[in-house]
């Protein structure tokens, strides 16, 4: 394998090919760094390991773009960072939330899903694991809406105040073979009134990413903002 990395732009060569498999655009702006190899959970042996800094040459650059979900919540608001075990008692949420502060707003990355990451950094736990993502629902009537969303790797759903929804979407959670793959998988009906209404997503974080993501499918009647 070749991995070559110039700029914001990035590809992988596999097996001597003389053009790229991947390539891809960078997300984090070029700085100096250290490079790092691993395999993960599974022992793996490295042979004639190399740098060389004269060949970044890009060719043929064609990276895969992502096809946008329809619909996409594109703005979230977040919180500052909590312990998620403050989340136990349904009957305190209510005063937390009135305790929180807002720390941003993050935007949905490549079509898909909202990086937590971008606005909070998880320190081991060290300032707790949790933050709220918030949207505001403005409804023009009373009415119930269907809300697809993905999490990682655990969350709450609050409306109005109110728990409505727990869940578990972290690697293994639901199968041994489980990888915890973001996606809209999960779907909750909102009882909405008129006017405007606050949605929460606690989210949880252990390790491999910390993303929020949703739509209305059907978004006739209401408009959402982050805020």
């Amino acid at each position: 394998m070749k991995l070559v990395i110039n700029g914001e732009r990035a590809q992988v060569y596999l097996d001597y090919a003389e053009k790229p498999h991947l390539s891809w655009n960078l997300v984090h702006e070029p700085q100096e760094g250290e490079i790092g190899i691993g395999g993960g959970f599974a022992a793996m042996h490295y042979a004639n390991f190399s740098i060389d800094k004269t060949k970044s040459e890009i060719i043929n650059f064609e990276p895969i773009e992502r096809k946008r979900i329809n619909n996409l919540v594109q703005n979230w608001q977040i919180s500052e960072m909590f312990e998620e075990k403050l989340l136990e008692d349904p009957n305190s949420i209510d005063s937390l939330i009135s305790k929180i502060k807002w720390q941003g707003e993050i935007k949905v990355e490549e079509g898909t899903a909202a990086n937590i990451s971008r606005q909070q950094v998880l320190f081991n736990g060290d300032r707790g694991n949790t933050v709220f993502a918030k949207i505001v629902i403005n409804a023009s009537s009373d009415q119930f809406k269907l809300f697809d969303f993905g999490y990682s790797d655990r969350v709450v759903a609050i409306l109005n105040g109110t728990p409505i929804y727990r869940g578990t979407n972290k690697w293994r959670s639901r199968d041994y073979r489980y990888l915890g793959t973001i996606g809209l998988f999960d779907s909750i009906y909102l009882n909405l009134k008129k006017g405007n209404n606050t949605l929460l997503f606690a989210v949880s974080e252990d390790f491999g990413g910390w993303l929020i993501t949703g739509r209305f499918n059907e978004p006739g009647g209401i408009t959402v903002k982050s805020r």
